[in-house]
């Protein structure tokens, strides 16, 4: 498998985020980080985006700009308006899913694509460095002091944050308190 230069971006968000600059000290590498991001991916088909309106002379509308309600999306969005024809904006902007069209264009406008979890995927990459570390420990010596421990203390806390963060993950549920005749109805709900 080889790294996606559609990924590229994303990639280098990653790195920034979990403080793994790319180079000969980096922990991961590319592929690893697109192997994270993989298996946070959403895939968008059809997805409306939002329509921004703008009052031009005289109160006519044009609409310009068209966001989405995800971020962090791979290049190679296709836009479609609402005869199903490939629109093409002039800007893009993929970390925020905002599509600017200077000459406008009708709604809807619908993107297909992919999008991703990236502080889910930061926080799946720190508990696997924080995993590397759990030999370390802290000691004294002669006087010296060696805490160890402090840097699985702040990674863990990272860890925390960017799950606050990630998108919610949806699950199936049965429901066993019900009826016999209605116990195999499928409830869904969304944990973070």
């Amino acid at each position: 498998m080889s790294v996606r230069p559609t990924l590229a971006d994303l990639i280098s968000q990653v790195r920034l985020l979990i403080s793994d600059p790319a180079g000969a000290s980096q922990k991961f590498s590319d592929l690893q980080i697109q192997v994270q991001l993989d298996e946070r991916r959403r895939d968008a088909r059809y997805m409306e985006l939002n329509a921004a309106e703008t009052l031009v002379t005289n109160g006519v509308v044009k609409w310009t700009h068209f966001y989405s309600d995800v971020s962090y999306w791979e290049e190679g969005v296709v836009l479609q308006n609402g005869s199903w024809v490939n629109v093409i904006p002039d800007t893009a902007d993929l970390r925020t899913g905002l599509w600017t069209f200077t000459a406008g264009t009708t709604p809807p406008v619908f993107a297909i694509g992919n999008y991703y979890d990236v502080y889910g995927a930061c926080a799946d990459l720190l508990e696997i460095r924080l995993a590397s570390f759990a030999e370390d420990f802290d000691f004294s010596t002669e006087g010296t002091s060696v805490r160890k421990s402090v840097k699985s203390t702040n990674i863990a806390s990272l860890i925390k944050m960017y799950r606050q963060k990630q998108l919610p993950i949806e699950i199936g549920m049965i429901r066993t308190d019900m009826s016999p005749q209605h116990s195999t109805v499928e409830e869904r709900d969304v944990i973070p």
